[in-house]
């Protein structure tokens, strides 16, 4: 299919470069110690993978506007990669607080690429034959399904066998220091030292894959920013096994997740009715297991609160900063992901019967996606089962996609034509 640019398509092609330019090329956080990270490396840093994940995303416009333009795969590709050359050398030279890396030419790249490749798919997608939208359901759920797999087992906890350091109040590069007092840790009943953690207690919890902790602590007179931990645990590779703190009013916990060997955000879960903020002492026990995090203060013996992990909160991983949620926000977000997740599936599961009564499998088969990716994948990951918002909004999801294309066809406004082979 020959394409030929025009003016409004040129004019997004520029903004997708200007859009480019604005994110990379603004000074970063500075610092005036050596540079982390060498510039070829790939998996360097704390959040690398976030990394990858954002500049892929960041150059995928740009290789669609490009292929608007009549541009195709090899010279979008050849233009991400020098546009993303440019850009590493300028943050060499000239912008404080960047650091240029391999993983971001790579990723810029393929960026680039994926969006042509995006946009030269979407007449098939957005239009399809039955036959095409029958191919597409199958690839489209058993990717989704795979998807939801992997980030299901990126949500399982990853507790290294390593030597374990417990800290207490402890102040750290990035965290508010805890303005209240604390008077006993314990670690899986047993006392939590400053210091090195007893190798048999790092095997117990290891083996168990699930840390408790309880702490009694005299509640903070202030608010924080940012979170400010109370008790919290490192290895002697400063990796954090799990950190439990104050931020803003509410108690945080953060445990150490697979995720987070992947260069990816951890989750940080938020107990809005647990306060160590306030007057006088409180006890509180923070448990952390597969899928499950809750905390409870003892003191009261009424204040409980758990936060359940499932795949749909794979986008907690990806997001530029460590999200603090409480299980309502978390739930919302997660239901809104299968929103969208799961409306291509519909679209493209009326694309396979339009203008015929059947093949009503293939209809089926679509639907059958619905519970073997909320309640199936979970369930061999030991994860919780999706609560009633992800059933509700996969549901809602998979008719409108439905809904849509049948209006959109009655109506004769399907949105792209394809020229004949």
């Amino acid at each position: 299919m020959t394409i030929r640019p025009t003016r409004r398509a040129k004019w997004v092609l520029w903004s997708a470069i200007g859009l480019v330019l604005a994110a990379t090329l603004t000074p970063g956080s500075t610092s005036t110690g050596p540079r982390p990270c060498g510039p070829l490396t790939v998996a360097c840093g704390d959040t690398w993978g976030v990394d990858l994940a954002l500049n892929l995303a960041l150059f995928l416009p740009l290789g669609v506007a490009a292929f608007l333009n009549g541009h195709r795969l090899p010279r979008i590709a050849l233009l991400g990669l020098l546009l993303s050359l440019l850009i590493e050398t300028l943050q060499a030279a000239l912008i404080p607080g960047r650091d240029p890396a391999l993983r971001d030419l790579l990723a810029n790249t393929a960026g680039a690429a994926a969006g042509a490749v995006v946009a030269a798919a979407w007449p098939t997608l957005a239009d399809p034959t039955p036959a095409e939208a029958r191919r597409l359901s199958f690839l489209a759920g058993g990717g989704l399904a795979a998807w939801l797999l992997a980030a299901g087992l990126l949500l399982q906890p990853s507790l290294p066998a390593s030597e374990w350091y417990g800290q207490h109040r402890a102040e750290l590069g990035g965290f508010d220091r805890f303005a209240g007092v604390l008077l006993e840790a314990t670690l899986d009943g047993e006392p939590l030292p400053s210091g090195r953690i007893a190798p048999e207690l790092v095997r117990r919890a290891t083996h168990r894959a699930q840390t408790t902790l309880e702490i009694r602590l005299g509640r903070s007179p202030e608010r924080t920013r940012r979170l400010a931990p109370i008790v919290s645990v490192f290895d002697q590779r400063q990796r954090k096994i799990v950190v439990v703190g104050q931020l803003g009013a509410s108690l945080v916990a953060s445990p150490r997740l697979r995720s987070e060997d992947w260069g990816l955000q951890s989750i940080r879960a938020r107990f809005p009715s647990l306060s160590p903020l306030g007057a006088g002492e409180a006890t509180l026990e923070v448990t952390s297991a597969a899928g499950r995090i809750s905390a409870t203060e003892l003191s009261s013996g009424s204040a409980a609160e758990v936060q359940s992990l499932g795949p749909a909160d794979w986008w907690r991983l990806v997001s530029p900063r460590s999200l603090a949620l409480s299980a309502g926000a978390a739930s919302l977000g997660a239901a809104a992901v299968l929103l969208l997740c799961f409306l291509p599936l519909g679209w493209l599961a009326a694309g396979s019967v339009t203008g015929r009564t059947g093949p009503l499998g293939w209809v089926a088969a679509s639907a059958a996606a619905l519970p073997a990716a909320i309640a199936l994948v979970p369930t061999p990951l030991g994860l919780p089962a999706a609560p009633l918002a992800s059933w509700v909004a996969t549901i809602t999801s998979w008719g409108l996609g439905w809904w849509a294309l049948h209006r959109s066809r009655r109506g004769g406004a399907a949105s792209v034509h394809r020229p004949a082979a």
